[in-house]
């Protein structure tokens, strides 16, 4: 890379510009030089949707190729830059009066911007480059990335998406044949369920509540959910691939449900799903390999199932990918037992933080043991700041 960081230095050089970076058009950043206040990340995913409307609009009034794009703002301007059909420089430069200077060196290191790629990217086969067999990767704050992605789980693809903390693989959890799909993904025997999620509303149609203590109302329920955590139901009306026998009671098909209720871009994917498809709901599990650690950022998952398309979308958030997220592993799982929350198994949330939210009510087994990196989250300051960041 450092043929990219020594060019995309010369940018920073210039007077007002904040970051300069390069991007494939699918959105990921392949390399960046900056302010640390400008998350490269998110802003390439967003820039790749912008490049794309105006290759749109290029196609529609039919004047030939695009050869650059520039947004103006009240106190700055960004450039794209297209280096290649699978490239593209992005600069922002909070000066005006600097437009036309970097428009120049922008147009001047193009040729070196392009050679330096192939350098790193060499094409596998004669006129295919290897980023045209990438993941495509999608920022989870968008909303038009979010109505893409929900097209995609509606037409029965699995993609990767961020699930607080970690990142997991998701479709639609009524589509049979993307269920499958998953399971050969990660590897795993049908035999263990995939985990279903769910806002109130789904877990009112997927959840037995006649099988509940009359304590468990719905808003009981929605108030374990402010921290994240899977929690295990009796299930009615759920397809077979998601039901899980009862650990004590064999012969009752429960449901593993998770949610969070501070975190909007489940929520959006969800209602973007149910717009096209209203008795859909989410499904998934942790995108790792089975057996194998869990994934905590985007990156690590591109690494692992983007480079080969083995999907064809991945959700970046960046909040989460730069460690500013308080859950760092698996999300632990409890159970309803009685008037009690019984943990299930050990993950990211420490059992003494549920204390604070069950006022007596969870019962810890004996010899459970939480895991040593899992963390006992503030939940006073989870509900104040309305999210899961440090």
């Amino acid at each position: 890379m450092d043929q990219l960081e020594s060019i995309l230095e010369r940018f920073l050089a210039l007077q007002g510009v904040a970051l300069a970076s390069v991007t494939g058009t699918d959105g990921l950043v392949i390399e960046s030089a900056g302010r640390q206040e400008f998350h490269a990340e998110a802003v390439a995913a967003v820039a790749a949707s912008a490049l794309s409307a105006a290759q749109a609009l290029v196609e529609e009034v039919t004047r030939g190729r695009l050869l650059q794009t520039m947004i103006e703002f009240e106190c700055g301007v960004v450039i794209l830059e297209p280096i290649d059909e699978l490239a593209v420089l992005l600069v922002l430069t909070e000066d005006v009066s600097s437009m036309g200077r970097v428009r120049l060196v922008a147009r001047r290191e193009r040729h070196a911007l392009g050679q330096a790629l192939q350098q790193l990217y060499p094409p596998t086969k004669p006129g295919v480059d290897q980023f045209r067999r990438c993941s495509e990767v999608l920022d989870c704050h968008s909303p038009s990335h979010i109505g893409r992605v929900a097209e995609m789980l509606a037409d029965g693809e699995v993609v990767i998406f961020p699930v607080c903390g970690v990142v997991g693989f998701v479709c639609d959890g009524t589509n049979p044949e993307a269920i499958e799909r998953v399971f050969r993904l990660k590897g795993r025997e049908r035999t263990q369920a995939l985990i279903t999620v769910g806002s109130a509303a789904t877990r009112e149609r997927l959840v037995d509540l006649s099988r509940l203590s009359p304590t468990w109302t719905l808003d009981a329920i929605a108030t374990i959910y402010d921290v994240p955590v899977f929690i295990i139901f009796p299930a009615a009306n759920v397809p077979s691939d998601l039901i899980r026998p009862d650990p004590d009671q064999p012969e009752v098909p429960t449901v593993a449900i998770w949610w969070a209720n501070f975190y909007p871009p489940m929520a959006n994917l969800e209602h973007a799903l149910q717009t096209l498809r209203p008795n859909a709901f989410l499904a998934g599990t942790s995108c790792n390999i089975s057996g194998k650690p869990s994934i905590i950022s985007s990156q690590d998952a591109f690494e692992a199932f983007g480079r080969d398309r083995l999907v064809p979308v991945i959700v970046n958030d960046a909040d989460f990918d730069e460690g500013r997220g308080l859950l760092r592993d698996s999300h632990t799982m409890v159970r309803i037992v009685g008037d009690c929350v019984v943990p299930y198994r050990a993950g990211s949330v420490h059992t003494d933080s549920l204390k604070a939210l069950l006022n007596g009510q969870l019962s810890v087994p004996q010899g459970f043991t939480n895991l040593t990196s899992a963390a006992i989250v503030d939940v006073s300051a989870i509900r104040r700041n309305q999210h899961y960041l440090k």
